[in-house]
């Protein structure tokens, strides 16, 4: 999965959007949203390194993250083979899926890491998290690169509150993440391996599963 190319419907995705989320896990985020900020390389070293930006998405995964996301690309005129750097304790299921689509979509390569604050350069950043939801979207990229001391973590969704139909809607949520691994061209076991944690639980897979 690291360092190679790695559905559901609309209404399902309109209904199940509240209702299903990874728990978030220790990694501690004051923000209630995912922050989407890009850097683009330094002109003077185009020649050398090429146009593409760093785009840093910190913090939790949201509904609306992708959408977000593609209208940052968008606006700034974001070229493709950029990349998307995520530092995320996870968050909504369908946001993580939905912002792994997008980064699919603009061919951005991913990494795992967290850019240091006083920081404007386009590939300054150090180790990070990437947990439960944030895992989903980083499987994307077109290239997928885990940082030096980077962490990556999975684990079993879970509901945000109790639900009378539970079973029903796990259902079809399994259904789903399997059906977008597959899109993404993803060894389903990466689903199965995420189901041995429970959800209060992160499992790191070695650089040999992975």
């Amino acid at each position: 999965m690291i360092d190679r190319p790695f559905v559901w419907s609309g209404t399902i995705a309109a209904l199940f959007l509240p209702l299903l989320s990874f728990v978030q896990s220790p990694l501690a985020q004051e923000t209630t949203k995912l922050d989407i900020v890009g850097f683009p390389e330094d002109q003077k070293l185009q020649a050398f390194m090429g146009n593409a930006w760093a785009l840093y998405l910190n913090g939790p995964i949201d509904n609306n993250a992708g959408q977000r996301l593609e209208d940052y690309i968008l606006q700034h005129k974001v070229p493709t083979e950029s990349w998307a750097v995520l530092n995320s304790p996870g968050g909504s299921l369908f946001g993580g899926m939905e912002l792994g689509r997008v980064i699919r979509k603009y061919n951005l390569r991913t990494d795992v890491g967290a850019r240091t604050k006083q920081s404007s350069r386009t590939y300054d950043y150090e180790a990070g998290g990437c947990y439960s939801a944030c895992t989903l979207a980083y499987v994307g990229g077109s290239f997928r690169f885990l940082h030096d001391g980077s962490h990556f973590g999975i684990h079993r969704f879970a509901f945000s509150s109790p639900q009378e139909n539970g079973i029903d809607l796990a259902q079809v949520a399994s259904a789903s993440i399997v059906a977008y691994l597959r899109s993404m061209d993803i060894d389903t076991d990466l689903f199965t391996l995420s189901t041995t944690a429970r959800p209060s639980e992160i499992y790191e897979p070695s650089l040999q599963e992975l």
